[in-house]
């Protein structure tokens, strides 16, 4: 749901659970520089390594509040059991509530960098190509370009597949910003405007990792560092179509078979 005070990704129940397969091997790359600077907590770490990962991906510059400090164990963590919806659009529409992100928000994050390695560590086959570990709006223009088709990885994950491209993977979750007409608009909005989708994921991100930065019963210590993009009518892309799109054309109804022109 957001933030990393207390780090406590570093212990059970956290550092197990399924989908967090594979960050202890980013937890080992921050070892050095906790040992070379032990004043700064563990939780401080893991945003600021994140923050300056996404903005050498390509960001641009994002603002980082500190201050966190660090649990000794996960004793007090409570993992609830997994909410299961009827359909891939309904789990990501509950998804944005528990995380509080806006549509804006929520598309503008799901262009973040992934890691080829990390993914075929969680059971999937790979990643949108080789610009997958860039933030670029080039995410959503393969998003639209592309047809795809449902398949299953090695691991026996549901993923689809770019038809007559070799290497080229997305899943479910990634696919709902095509099916679900909201968020198709924005998406399509970002897709001819890389410098609003940076804008929007910057502000997104830190809303995200300041998540838990509490201060009283409404405030909170990164107020400061909250500061809201500004959109214009011309970006909302709001009639599905080209929508600014710059050339792509959807399906009607947002469907999986997409065609660039």
């Amino acid at each position: 749901t957001g933030g990393c005070n207390g780090a406590r990704i570093r212990f059970p129940p956290l550092k197990d659970l399924p989908e967090n397969k594979g960050l202890d091997l980013a937890l080992e790359v921050l070892s050095p520089i906790k040992a070379h600077y032990p004043t700064i907590s563990y939780a401080d770490l893991i945003v600021l390594g994140g923050t300056t990962a996404v903005e050498a991906a390509g960001s641009g510059r994002i603002r980082f509040c500190g201050g966190r400090a660090d649990a000794t164990s996960g004793s007090h963590v409570h993992v609830p059991a997994p909410r299961q919806w009827s359909n891939e659009v309904l789990q990501v529409r509950d998804r944005m509530k528990l995380m509080n992100l806006s549509a804006r928000e929520y598309v503008a994050l799901a262009a973040r960098p992934r890691s080829p390695t990390l993914q075929r560590l969680l059971g999937y086959s790979g990643t949108w190509g080789p610009q997958s570990v860039n933030l670029t709006a080039n995410y959503f223009v393969t998003l639209f370009g592309e047809s795809w088709e449902k398949v299953q990885s090695a691991a026996g994950l549901t993923e689809y597949k770019a038809v007559g491209k070799e290497g080229v993977f997305v899943t479910p979750e990634e696919l709902v910003v095509v099916w679900d007409g909201e968020l198709q608009a924005i998406a399509l909005s970002y897709a001819s405007d890389p410098v609003a989708l940076n804008r929007a994921f910057a502000f997104a991100w830190t809303k995200l990792m300041n998540a838990d930065r509490f201060k009283g019963p409404a405030g909170s210590e990164c107020a400061a560092e909250r500061a809201e993009p500004e959109y214009t009518d011309d970006m909302d892309g709001a009639d599905g179509g080209d929508g600014g799109s710059g050339g792509i054309r959807v399906a009607a109804g947002g469907s999986k078979g997409a065609a660039a022109e």
